[in-house]
């Protein structure tokens, strides 16, 4: 096989993975910490990613190195979606699991603890914490613009409920909060549109 057959075949299987996972030259580029130009590049078979990258291909695809470097039948990837979505709920449900034996716990304490439901509001911002770390190394931008807002707002319910109570919700002592809460919120929002177009 001559240096150019090599390129056009790791090209080929770059692009195919790429395809069959549903995400851009942009997102791939942007999980390997490349500009999509490198990606664009190496699918055109101009170029071709070093050793370490094409380990980080594989990685991220959930296959070996032989498979993009060998001219090989493609291998399904469908599994490693399912893996990444399986251990995301599964992480998610150990926050959630975890939540619900603090609350069992303290309910099986002698004496009484005044609002332990909110056990499960404070819950929320490990689980989000835990969608952002999942969305920033498998999903998209925009998962992890969801998962980042998911914070703020849990964090803002959670400081409201501990400190005011449900009956806050209808004072007007809760713009004091919605405001630099809203502020967080439209930071978030143009830090992701920032980042989107420079990708």
């Amino acid at each position: 096989m001559t240096e150019q057959e090599f390129r056009e075949l790791v090209a080929e299987k770059i692009a195919y993975y790429r395809k069959s996972e549903g995400i851009t030259q942009s997102e791939l580029a942007e999980l390997l910490n490349y500009s999509d130009k490198s990606v664009s590049k190496w699918e055109r078979g101009e170029g071709i990613p070093d050793a370490y990258v094409l380990y980080q291909l594989a990685e991220h695809f959930g296959i070996t190195v032989n498979d993009l470097t060998t001219p090989s039948k493609p291998v399904a990837i469908g599994k490693r979606k399912n893996r990444k979505n399986f251990i995301t709920v599964l992480s998610v449900g150990i926050c959630w699991l975890s939540a619900g034996m603090i609350f069992f716990l303290l309910q099986m304490l002698p004496w009484e603890i005044p609002k332990t439901w909110l056990i499960f509001i404070y819950a929320l911002i490990p689980t989000f914490i835990v969608l952002t770390v999942f969305s920033c190394i498998w999903y998209k931008l925009i998962h992890r613009a969801l998962s980042v807002s998911g914070i703020i707002w849990s964090v803002f319910l959670s400081l409201v409920l501990t400190f005011y109570g449900v009956q806050f919700i209808d004072g007007s002592k809760m713009l004091y909060f919605l405001i630099p809460c809203g502020v967080f919120q439209a930071m978030v929002i143009i830090w992701f549109i920032m980042r989107h177009k420079t990708k």
